[in-house]
């Protein structure tokens, strides 16, 4: 997926840094209320690297109206295995949350944005942001593949949804974040399993201060865990995972 501009005023209203649910949402709402939105994606297509298992609560439907297409398991059951316990099952009638197609529902609110009015510039880093004597920022990002390549965009509003380590917050002496989850996934197929049930096991050694779940996703199935970066090994965790589940 590429997407080019062909608006050449190298000013634009609001600058978002990272092409994800967060930025992309913001980017679709400020198009169309009239702004002059530019998203600068580094990755070279939008949900090319995807970062997450993709549950999706359905308060979100509330909000945004997600193609069918893109909700692949709906989900009503969550099966716990807490440590020293015996295991714990959380049901509802309603389905409460989806596995959703995250590469699938990305792309269509790049569209969606890109509908609305958003320029989405993806392969570009953002390096910089200095405030100018008038008031606005200048916004200094690199083209990927044309290393060197730097161009300067100047905002009203610059939006950091660039994740965790955010570049933005860097750039603008904001607070950084100190700490946080890690966590490794595989995609695993011919698991049987109950396709309305999310399992989670809490265990310390494996996964110390989250947990270990197997989900479905599809056709298929996703095992993962996440904990604290540096108290435990993700892959290996994911190996001894298997015999747990």
């Amino acid at each position: 997926m590429t997407f080019a501009s062909s608006q050449q005023s190298n000013h634009y209203d609001d600058i978002v840094v990272g092409a994800s649910f967060a930025g992309l949402s913001f980017a679709s709402i400020a198009a169309t209320l009239g702004m002059r939105v530019l998203v600068l994606e580094r990755d070279r297509s939008v949900g090319g690297i995807v970062r997450t298992t993709g549950v999706l609560f359905s308060d979100v439907l509330d909000l945004l109206d997600v193609p069918d297409r893109f909700l692949m398991n709906s989900v009503r059951h969550i099966h716990i295995q807490p440590p020293n316990h015996a295991p714990l099952e959380i049901s509802s009638t309603a389905y409460r949350f989806y596995m959703a197609d995250v590469t699938g529902m990305l792309g269509w609110m790049a569209s969606q944005a890109q509908e609305h009015g958003a320029t989405i510039q993806c392969d570009t880093m953002f390096l910089d942001a200095t405030p100018a004597a008038n008031g606005l920022l200048q916004v200094e990002m690199n083209q990927l593949s044309a290393p060197g390549t730097l161009s300067t965009f100047s905002t009203t509003i610059l939006i950091g949804a660039d994740g965790t380590r955010s570049r933005v917050a860097r750039s603008m002496a904001l607070a950084q974040n100190t700490r946080f989850l890690a966590g490794a996934e595989w995609l695993l197929e011919d698991v049987q399993l109950d396709r309305e049930t999310f399992y989670l096991i809490m265990n310390h050694e494996l996964a110390p201060g989250y947990c270990l779940w197997l989900a479905p996703h599809g056709e298929s199935a996703a095992l993962g865990v996440a904990g604290h970066p540096h108290a435990f090994h993700p892959a290996a965790s994911l190996r001894k995972a298997q015999a747990l589940f």
